[in-house]
Parts: C-alpha cells; sequence; structure tokens
C-alpha cells in the first residue's frame, strides 16, 4: 500500500508541477502502521466465529470473555461472512471492505443529489482514494463501518432539512435508524 502512495505521488508530481506531493508519502508511511492495528485486527477476527460458536447475536466474546469494546453488529457481520466463505482473512475483511464500498456509493449519491452527477463522482473519488479509507475497507477493525452510519445519519439529517412533509419524516426516520 505504502509503495501504491508513493507512485500516486510521483503521478500528481508530474501532473501538477506546483507542488511536491512526496510529502503525503512520507507523512502516510508514518502514519498508517500506527493508524492500522494489526494486533487489534486478529482480536476482532476471532470474536466472529466464536459468535458463530455460541451462537450468540446480542453480546460478543473472546475467549469466552463479554468482549463489549464495540458493537455487536459488527462482530455478526464478520461471523455471517466467516460462515458463509470460510474461517479465513479475506472473509473476516469482507465486511470493512463492503461498507467501505457502500461509503463510496453513499457519497456519491448524496452529493450527485445536492450538486449533480459530476459532483457526486468527483467527491466518490475523493473519498474512494482516501489512503485511510483504503486502509480500514480491508482490516478487520469497525471505523469504516461506523464511518458508514455517521455519514448515512448526517446525510439523511440534511436531506430531511431540505425536505417537506412526508419525504422529510422519511428522512429523519434513515436518520436516526443510521445512528
Amino acid at each position: 500500500d505504502l509503495k501504491n502512495i508513493k507512485r500516486y505521488t510521483e503521478i500528481l508530481n508530474r501532473l501538477d508541477k506546483t507542488l511536491d506531493y512526496r510529502f503525503l508519502a512520507e507523512e502516510m508511511a508514518k502514519m498508517i502502521p500506527k493508524e492500522v492495528d494489526f494486533i487489534n485486527e486478529g482480536r476482532n477476527a476471532e470474536v466472529g466465529p466464536e459468535m458463530n460458536v455460541s451462537d450468540a447475536w446480542l453480546v460478543p466474546t473472546y475467549n469466552g470473555v463479554e468482549y463489549l469494546h464495540k458493537p455487536a453488529f459488527y462482530f455478526k457481520a464478520v461471523a455471517i461472512s466467516l460462515g458463509l466463505f470460510g474461517n479465513n482473512a479475506a472473509a473476516a475483511r469482507l465486511p470493512s471492505a463492503i461498507f467501505g464500498v457502500g461509503l463510496v456509493a453513499m457519497v456519491f449519491l448524496f452529493c450527485r443529489k445536492i450538486h449533480g452527477t459530476r459532483c457526486g463522482l468527483l467527491a466518490s473519488i475523493v473519498a474512494g482514494t482516501m489512503p485511510l479509507l483504503l486502509a480500514y475497507a480491508r482490516t478487520v477493525i469497525f471505523d469504516i463501518v461506523l464511518g458508514f452510519f455517521v455519514c448515512g445519519a448526517i446525510f439523511a439529517g440534511y436531506l430531511a432539512e431540505q425536505s417537506e412533509g412526508k419525504s422529510r419524516r422519511s428522512w429523519y426516520l434513515w436518520g436516526a435508524a443510521s445512528a
């Protein structure tokens, strides 16, 4: 991933001579190892299989002890993915990837509705190429799912304020469901 970021900054330097973009790759090289914590990823991945074995939907456990640090919804999504696709790293990471793609799609749909298709495309390109979004969408970590629901609540709240009558109530309900 860091090699790709370095390549992207080299391309940016060729396209835009007004700024030296190498600082982005240098900063990301310092930041990503701190942000992407593989010890927590392994722990998060283990909660899902325990939920499958115990058939627990509401209270996740880790090594038989209640693990209430993160919402059970995310761990159950991991558990379902592991149950469908086998006990492997790709299956454990799939829910984060799905929510990452969903977040980019939501950004596109919201911006298209407010400012048109061009804005939606540009916003989704920006969102979809953010280094931490890319990193978290490939990691067994709750952050990308949290981002999905927070953006959903914010977008729905904005659309509710822009709407009238029944549509307004529907957007408020979507916002409340996201929160």
